[in-house]
């Protein structure tokens, strides 16, 4: 089974994505979803869940780039794990300059449609991870 992280201080879109990815499978089998609330506590969740294959990182929680300093924390530790950027503050930092400087999977902005397109992501970044661990 699939290990999801969710990353948002917001818990309305913490449901939101759950609910967006619960009908993903990956392999025949459902994702394992789990939520923080913070980069410090997704570092956290990495640490102690090393077998986790995707992040869904909001960018601005404990401080503006909290989740932009999480991601490279992230990295650190596991090279493998796909992180998507999902972020309503996209006038902060720009799409190419977080693209370019991160290393990141994808990046999405929050909005009404992004749920199916999400969805999608999370099965690339699945076949990513996939093709990493069979290296």
């Amino acid at each position: 089974m699939a290990k999801l992280l969710i990353v948002d201080d917001q818990p309305d879109i913490q449901l939101i994505v759950r609910m967006s990815l619960r009908r993903l499978a990956w392999q025949g089998q459902p994702l394992d979803i789990h939520t923080v609330d913070s980069g410090e506590a997704s570092v956290q969740f990495i640490q102690e869940h090393p077998d986790t294959c995707v992040v869904i990182m909001d960018v601005m929680m404990e401080h503006e780039r909290a989740g932009l300093d999480a991601t490279l924390a992230i990295h650190a530790l596991n090279p493998r794990v796909q992180v998507i950027i999902h972020t309503a503050q996209a006038a902060l930092f720009s799409e190419q300059e977080v693209i370019l400087n991160y290393p990141i999977t994808n990046y999405l902005t929050k909005s009404s449609d992004s749920g199916a397109r999400l969805g999608n992501m999370v099965l690339l970044a699945l076949k990513n991870y996939a093709r990493l661990q069979a290296l």
